[in-house]
């Protein structure tokens, strides 16, 4: 039978509700069971992700999404990746341009090749909450990059492994993040590195399980920031 979005012929991919909604500004996907997304895509309409039972969102291999001018929302939602083969292919698992991304209540574990980064921003808002995240990659692993994006990151536990390890690196913009444990873990890592960003960093857990004997303090700062930190914990740093 051909899927339909139904709960009698339910759709099994995200390539196939694409096709069947392209024309549609506004989306709202229910999930039960797995979502396989195969290939790349690009959003250029609102979508947004529901758990209707144990929702698993699996990227494939050499897959990835591109949301552009638009929103996208997860909520209490699974998200893993099968890793990819070639080692030449390092593009984020999320890019944004001018969108707004919203990770809620949703559990993520992602294993890169050489090198790995979740989510890529420009232009964009990103908000990620109450959710767990594991980035792993062999010479660098990184959980946000962005450049003129406005980051908020509160009540979550973030880690990444690589040779080289960070949480969040951003170019001007904002963050917010409070009240997470982030940790990095390698042969060097940062939990944060931001140039020319206003930054509020409060209440957090800093970890660094970091094999250099050299000092690093945790959270990188050039002299174009604005930058709050406070009642952070730190450990291994």
């Amino acid at each position: 039978e051909e899927a339909q979005g139904t709960i009698e012929h339910p759709f099994t991919s995200f390539e196939q509700c694409l096709k069947e909604l392209a024309d549609v500004r506004a989306v709202t996907l229910r999930v039960k069971g797995d979502l396989l997304i195969n290939q790349n895509i690009q959003l250029e309409s609102n979508y947004e992700i529901l758990n209707n039972g144990d929702a698993c969102i699996i990227f494939g291999p050499e897959a990835a999404v591109t949301v552009k001018s638009s929103t996208f929302e997860i909520s209490d939602c699974r998200i893993k990746n099968e890793q990819p083969v070639n080692q030449a292919i390092s593009k984020p698992l999320f890019k944004l341009e001018n969108a707004v991304f919203t990770v809620k209540n949703c559990t993520m574990a992602l294993n890169f090749n050489s090198n790995g980064n979740v989510i890529d921003a420009y232009n964009s808002i990103v908000n990620i909450s109450d959710s767990i995240v594991s980035a792993n990659a062999y010479k660098y692993a990184s959980f946000i990059s962005s450049v003129k994006s406005r980051l908020s990151v509160k009540k979550s536990q973030i880690s990444t492994s690589a040779d080289t390890a960070v949480i969040i690196s951003a170019n001007d913009g904002s963050l917010n993040a409070s009240e997470n444990s982030f940790m990095v873990s390698g042969k060097a890592g940062r939990i944060a590195e931001l140039f020319g960003v206003k930054a509020k960093i409060s209440e957090n857990k800093f970890t660094g399980q970091i094999k250099s004997t050299a000092l690093v303090q945790p959270v990188f700062s050039n002299s174009a920031n604005n930058l709050t930190l406070t009642d952070n914990e730190i450990y291994g740093f």
